[in-house]
């Protein structure tokens, strides 16, 4: 959504633009997950940025190439782990998820309900 954007939103347009992104970001990673299933996935380090902040590095192997695969993880105030980026092969997601929103914006003339309305179907 991006930052301006999500200020701008009304809570409930934030409830469910999260609603959406999540289920959407879940169909995704489970699609590209399938499709390394055979692969060795290896753990690369993990570097934290601050006590709250962390990036955990993975390589995944499979039919001879290695893809590297980033997330940055937040610590939530009730000490859960929350997955707030993802980087695969040096393309960040969460800038492109955000150019997207941009996109959608301007194709539903800044209606934020319709780029949420059809977000999965955009995408």
């Amino acid at each position: 959504m991006g930052k301006a954007t999500y200020k701008q939103a009304t809570p409930a347009q934030r409830e469910q633009f999260l609603k959406v992104f999540k289920d959407g970001m879940v169909k995704s990673l489970a699609k590209g997950i399938l499709g390394y299933a055979d692969s060795k996935v290896t753990i690369a380090g993990v570097d934290t940025v601050k006590a709250d902040r962390v990036v955990v590095k993975q390589e995944v192997s499979a039919e001879g190439a290695t893809h590297k695969l980033d997330y940055t993880m937040v610590k939530g105030k009730s000490g859960e782990w929350k997955l707030i980026n993802v980087v695969l092969n040096g393309v960040n997601l969460g800038q492109s998820f955000s150019s997207q929103f941009k996109a959608g914006l301007k194709k539903h003339n800044n209606n934020v309900d319709q780029v949420i309305a059809n977000w999965l179907a955009d995408a």
